[in-house]
């Protein structure tokens, strides 16, 4: 679980030297749970692709889902402010292994983005006339 305070940390350092202002631990908070929604999104337009077909949610579900990980994040980092715990612990890494471990979380981010942008086009290549009925 350690390494799910370190990628908000990182996140919260990035946020913070972009601007420094009272959202400052709402910001990783909201970027970690639209990533989280950002996979669960892969993972419903992958079996879309494989299977051909489509698995209805209403938008209630979509908005529990949601509410579900947002939650759960802000348990895990805001109530009682957890994440505090490990800034000492953090900040006393070193330079070299803060630069990797940040471009490793960089690299994950992009992946998730890039999948799902990839997913979305593999989807469009799919001729849907052939599987509705």
């Amino acid at each position: 679980m350690e390494w799910y305070y370190y990628f908000y940390f990182k996140i919260y350092c990035f946020a913070k030297n972009i601007s420094d202002d009272f959202l400052n631990d709402w910001k990783p908070l909201i970027i970690i749970s639209v990533l989280e929604c950002m996979t669960l999104e892969q993972a419903y337009v992958w079996y879309t692709v494989v299977t051909k077909k489509g698995v209805e949610i209403s938008n209630f579900w979509l908005f529990l889902i949601a509410l579900s990980i947002v939650s759960f994040n802000y348990f895990t980092f805001l109530h009682k402010e957890k994440w505090k715990a490990y800034n000492r612990k953090f900040n006393a890494l070193s330079k070299t292994r803060r630069f990797w471990s940040g471009a490793v979380i960089l690299l994950i981010m992009l992946a998730i983005v890039g999948d799902l942008v990839y997913a979305f086009y593999r989807m469009s290549l799919i001729d849907w006339k052939k599987y509705r009925s």
